[in-house]
């Protein structure tokens, strides 16, 4: 699999929107790797996690063709992660796509919900399937199942094992110290990869989301379960600014520890 990060920020960005705080001052001062729209990761072309306000802006920076991205999967319904008025450009006279399919959406209930926005369906040209934690799916030729992550109470937020040509890969962003019964789904597997939320950067907390600490505790309790393969990837991603860290310091604190930093652009292969 290869794995395209399009984008490696929390809610509001990092810079953020309006924020004129020291830690933004200074991602705008060092540009680079330092500036991370909210998070979207795309997988072999055909297969997207998550639909963000960015989408447009990731198409141009990176070149990519939408019109060949069937699946989209979908963590949870929060603005950031999904802007589904955009999917209303999906439909004709806005997109003239010479060999049409329709796009496959899985997310839950609160995000078919949201989907109204995009409006018809079958104009616009695609297909939802709520979809529940612990209940595995065929997303084309790739095995999904989704868990139940530490976040969003009011809605079931999700992060997704995928399975696609021998490699077994574990979404893991936007969720803070997982709950037991994902842990019990989670030993179920060996993973290549792990992507871990690390929003909370230097602080010690795993409410909702993850820091430095409790990422190292959640790698560390997955290596004890025997869920991790030898030499497998670990990588961080979905950077807020009141993590209070620069590029350069989350790669002094996690790439001792055997975990990579992603950035806007990093592509991964598995």
């Amino acid at each position: 699999m290869q794995l395209h990060f399009l984008g490696t920020g929390a809610a509001e960005g990092f810079p953020a929107l309006f924020c004129d705080c020291y830690f933004c001052q200074e991602a705008r001062r060092l540009g680079g790797k330092n500036i991370r729209t909210r998070a979207s990761i795309q997988i072999d072309q055909i297969h997207k996690i998550d639909f963000p306000p960015d989408t447009f802006y990731h198409k141009l920076k990176y070149g990519l063709d939408l019109s060949k991205v069937q699946h989209l999967l979908v963590t949870h319904a929060h603005y950031d992660h999904f802007a589904p008025a955009e999917l209303h450009f999906l439909a004709e006279p806005f997109a003239h796509i010479e060999e049409r399919e329709p796009l496959h959406i899985y997310g839950n209930e609160l995000v078919g919900e949201r989907l109204e926005l995009a409006g018809d369906p079958e104009r616009a040209g695609f297909v939802y399937y709520q979809i529940k934690p612990f209940r595995e799916f065929t997303a084309g030729e790739m095995q999904v199942l989704p868990v139940r992550a530490a976040h969003a109470p009011t809605q079931e937020a999700l992060n997704f094992v995928l399975q696609k040509d021998g490699q077994t890969v574990f979404i893991a962003y936007d969720t803070g110290w997982f709950l037991e019964p994902t842990w019990k789904a989670l030993g179920k597997f060996q993973f290549d990869l792990i992507i871990f939320d690390c929003t909370h950067g230097s602080l010690d907390n795993a409410e909702g989301h993850l820091g430095i600490k409790p990422l190292l505790r959640m790698r560390d309790r997955l290596g004890e379960m025997g869920s991790l393969k030898e030499n497998a990837k670990l990588i961080a991603t979905h950077f807020s600014h009141n993590g209070r860290l620069s590029h350069k310091d989350l790669c002094e604190a996690l790439e001792p520890e055997g975990v990579q930093v992603a950035y806007d652009g990093l592509i991964i292969e598995t």
